[in-house]
């Protein structure tokens, strides 16, 4: 094999899976509906995502469901 040198690397994008839920697309302040058997498994999603990315969230009961709001 021949080696090369100064080949520009490519950056891969689209690597992994969609995000279920829009936490990067979130606003301090802004809110998405859980579907409902969701609450406990979006807690856990929104809490990984905001270590990760150093936001918070919280998700609560809301009129029958839940909801996800970005608190910081």
């Amino acid at each position: 094999m021949k080696i090369e040198s100064g080949i520009k690397f490519m950056k891969d994008e689209g690597r992994g899976r969609p995000n279920k839920y829009p936490f990067g697309e979130m606003e301090v302040g802004d809110s998405f509906p859980v579907p409902e058997g969701d609450g406990f498994r979006s807690r856990c999603a929104a809490s990984a995502y905001g270590k990760r990315y150093s936001m918070k969230f919280s998700v609560r009961k809301y009129e029958g469901g839940y909801r996800c709001w970005r608190v910081a």
